[in-house]
């Protein structure tokens, strides 16, 4: 029910079954993490009901001690995790992938408390959960995307930003 091959895009319908995925991978992380994690949050369109999505479980954690991140790698290792060392987001956070490349399953990003990473995450899963219609128009542009860049799945990402980066300044949903 999870999993995709690297650098591809196929969306799938909303399933109810990844938050109880999410729910049993956040068990075993809140054992590496124990105190040090303020927040285990499901992100990513997986996280929004009715939202079409790659069939990724998107997992961001907020840390209260950035200091830990060898043993952090060590201790995600264990489960299964490993470090994508050319994370464009690589200067605000930690980028983790689980799975080979044939079934890519989990995407574990994990941020200093205090930097603003996982906060703006939420806020913008949280956006498309409280409106029915930027949730609507989100699906439309990842379907138009998914037809065009299904093979490049850096294009696909970059092409989203710009719907993002407005949902997440507010901006009205008829200028996104």
């Amino acid at each position: 029910m999870i999993g995709l091959q690297r650098g591809t895009v196929k969306l799938e319908s909303h399933h109810p079954a990844w938050a109880e995925e999410f729910s049993q991978e956040k068990r075993r992380l809140e054992k590496v993490f124990g105190d040090l994690a303020s927040a285990i949050e499901h992100i990513g369109s997986t996280a929004v009901p009715g939202l079409p999505a790659k069939p990724v479980i998107d997992i961001a954690v907020a840390v209260n001690n950035w200091d830990l991140r060898k043993r952090w790698r060590e201790d995600l290792a264990k489960l299964g995790y490993f470090e994508k060392p050319d994370d464009p987001k690589a200067d605000i956070r930690l980028f983790f992938i689980k799975g080979p490349e044939e079934c890519r399953t989990h995407y574990l990003k994990i941020a200093p408390l205090g930097s603003g990473y996982v906060k703006e995450v939420v806020l913008f899963r949280d956006r498309l959960k409280e409106h029915p219609e930027l949730r609507a128009k989100y699906a439309e542009l990842k379907k138009e995307l998914t037809k065009e860049f299904s093979r490049q799945r850096a294009y696909y990402t970059e092409r989203k930003n710009e719907f993002i980066k407005g949902v997440l300044v507010g901006r009205s949903s008829d200028n996104i």
